[in-house]
């Protein structure tokens, strides 16, 4: 599998820039060679507002989503697709139309589920398919010098500069300036590397494959409290 950028699997777009899209919306489901383009209005409102809800460029609901192979989204998001198509509320047309979108997944996507899947269970992962174990929205651990840090995940790129190619982890973290808590944003970059390596020896990890995560959590939110008892007394409210 190719790297790509999350840029690169356009998650939606206005109806006059579709091409060679139906014009009608008898079919709430259309794919056509690696792009999917959702169509039915009830099942655009189900991934907007609870199977893809706050994941980066689903802010609105157009009128029609589209997605191109890999299908980065619906990877990350595969458990809440499949706990949404097991409630009992949803009326017949959403679940219908549900049902279709998930049967189209699981023809294109088959391969990289199962591919994602051996990862997990062996802890592992190539380059090429790192973005895979980084959900925007997860926590992200690093070391540094002063040791463990903890990222919030906005969003993963492939990109290259002067040493190469690397998977760019754009991160939010809490920090102190001027007197306040503010939000930074801090790069991290994977490099490339061959073959394939333990998650947990990346230069950042999702925190859930640390080997003990909640001493992970423990310590990092120990470290949180010494930075906090740091700050000026006259600072503190």
């Amino acid at each position: 599998m190719d790297t790509m950028s999350p840029a690169d699997d356009m998650l939606h777009e206005d109806v006059d820039e579709a091409e060679g899209i139906d014009e009608t919306l008898e079919s709430p489901v259309v794919v056509r060679e690696g792009v999917i383009t959702v169509q039915s209005p009830c099942l655009i409102r189900a991934l907007a507002q609870h199977i893809l809800r706050d994941y980066p460029d689903i802010s609105h609901e157009p009128s029609r989503l589209v997605f191109r192979a890999p299908f980065q989204p619906f990877l990350h998001r595969w458990g809440d697709l499949l706990h949404f198509m097991e409630r009992d509320d949803l009326d017949q047309t959403t679940n219908e139309h549900a049902i279709i979108l998930l049967e189209i997944l699981e023809c294109e996507m088959l391969d990289a589920v199962q591919l994602f899947k051996q990862h997990i269970l062996n802890r592992d992962i190539t380059f090429n398919h790192a973005w895979m174990i980084f959900q925007p929205g997860c926590m992200v651990a690093s070391t540094s010098e002063s040791g463990p840090a903890a990222f919030e995940l906005q969003r993963a790129e492939y990109e290259e500069n002067q040493v190469g190619k690397i998977l760019r982890l754009y991160c939010e973290c809490l920090d102190w300036h001027g007197g306040q808590y503010c939000s930074k944003m801090v790069n991290i970059d994977l490099f490339e590397f061959e073959g394939t390596r333990k998650i947990k020896t990346l230069e950042a990890f999702p925190i859930t494959f640390a080997d003990d995560k909640e001493h992970m959590k423990s310590r990092l939110e120990d470290q949180g409290r010494c930075f906090e008892s740091s700050i000026p007394c006259q600072y503190k409210e």
